[in-house]
């Protein structure tokens, strides 16, 4: 992280940006995790329709990450600076655990009775799956940008 600011407050220190973002990112993914159990009637998406547009619709975040002032390496020019880039992972991280935990909750609905142990057992290898592929492809996805200093 460069911010160019020589008075940085304590929260921007470049040093605290990757704690920063972890504990960020994992609290409100926790905290849209628990959103759909503090009111099933209106935090709920029950409309698997709705639920896959807006999961689509994360594709969004992208090109708002890349155009964030993190590393001052990337070919474009950053039009967030490094406050927006926390409030975009907040953001982030808020709509990855309420749409996660709703779609969970709602697959077993679509199938059998006699077929939900399956499904719900496809869901959570299916979430493994993909915890494992984004973790590859973000290797794959950051190496342009990595670089000496």
């Amino acid at each position: 992280m460069q911010t160019g600011q020589p008075n940085l407050p304590p929260a921007l220190d470049p040093s605290l940006f990757i704690p920063l973002h972890f504990l960020l990112m994992n609290t409100t993914d926790f905290l849209g995790r628990l959103a759909p159990g503090l009111s099933t009637r209106y935090l709920t998406i029950q409309n698997p329709t709705t639920l896959a547009t807006l999961a689509a619709l994360r594709i969004v975040f992208w090109p708002l990450f890349w155009a964030c002032n993190v590393s001052n390496r990337g070919p474009w020019f950053p039009i967030f600076n490094d406050v927006a880039f926390f409030i975009i992972l907040a953001l982030f991280g808020l709509s990855n655990g309420w749409i996660a935990t709703c779609l969970m909750m709602e697959a077993g609905m679509y199938v059998p009775v006699h077929e939900r142990e399956k499904a719900n057992s496809l869901m959570s290898f299916c979430l493994c799956i993909g915890l494992a592929m984004g973790s590859f492809l973000s290797f794959l996805v950051s190496t342009p940008f990595i670089g000496a200093d």
